[in-house]
C-alpha cells in the first residue's frame, strides 16, 4: 500500500512441501519482500522512492528474517536468508501484525462477513453491489468502425487481385531501349 492506495495483492497456495509452519511462513514473507522489490525498481522507474514494507503474523519468520544465518532452524532454504540483509540494513522494513488484522486472511480461509470486511478496510477497498459507470453495457452502440475499415481494405485486396499485370506496348509512350511500358491488362469476364 501506498498511503491509502493499494498497489498490488495477491493470493497463491504454498508452491513447496516445508517440513515446520516457520519454514511455510518464512516462504511468504520472502515472497513478500520479492513483490515489494519489484514494486519499489518500477516506482523508481517512475521517479518515485519507496522503502517496501512487509507486514507478517508469524513470529517465527519474523525471528528468522531478525537473525544472523540459520541459527537453530534445521531444513532451511539458505536462498531464502537474502532477506536477513534487507532487513538488517533497513532497505526494507518488517513488522509484526496480529493474526486477526493480518489481510492476508482474506483469501487464504474462509471468514465470517464482519472480518471480510474489517480486512479490504484495512485495504482501503469495500463491498459494493451494482455495476461500475465505466463498465461496458450489454445494450450499447458497437462501434464499428474497424470492422468497416477490414471490409473497405478486404474488397480492395480482392479488387487488386483480379487485376493482371503483363508486359504490352502502351500507345505514345516513350522509352529508350526495348519496349518498356506497362500497363494493366484489361479485366476478364
Amino acid at each position: 500500500m501506498l498511503g491509502d492506495h493499494l498497489l498490488k495483492h495477491w493470493a497463491s497456495t504454498q508452491k513447496r512441501i516445508t517440513l515446520s509452519s516457520g519454514e511455510a511462513e518464512l516462504g511468504a514473507v520472502v515472497r513478500g519482500f520479492s513483490e515489494g522489490l519489484g514494486i519499489q525498481s518500477v516506482a523508481r522507474d517512475l521517479g518515485v522512492e519507496l522503502q517496501p514494507e512487509v507486514h507478517a503474523d508469524s513470529s517465527a519468520a519474523i525471528g528468522i528474517c531478525r537473525r544472523n544465518g540459520i541459527g537453530k532452524v534445521r531444513h532451511l532454504a539458505v536462498a531464502q536468508l537474502w532477506v536477513q540483509d534487507l532487513v538488517r540494513s533497513g532497505e526494507c522494513r518488517l513488522y509484526k501484525v496480529l493474526g486477526t488484522e493480518n489481510p492476508a486472511d482474506l483469501m487464504t480461509k474462509p471468514l465470517p462477513r464482519a472480518e471480510i470486511d474489517s480486512h479490504l478496510g484495512r485495504l482501503g477497498l469495500s463491498r459494493a453491489t451494482g455495476r461500475a459507470e465505466s463498465a461496458p453495457r450489454a445494450d450499447a452502440e458497437v462501434d464499428d468502425t474497424l470492422a468497416r475499415r477490414l471490409e473497405h481494405a478486404s474488397r480492395q485486396q480482392a479488387s487488386a487481385r483480379d487485376v493482371e499485370v503483363s508486359p504490352r506496348r502502351v500507345p505514345g509512350a516513350s522509352c529508350t531501349g526495348p519496349p518498356c511500358a506497362w500497363a494493366p491488362s484489361p479485366r476478364k469476364g
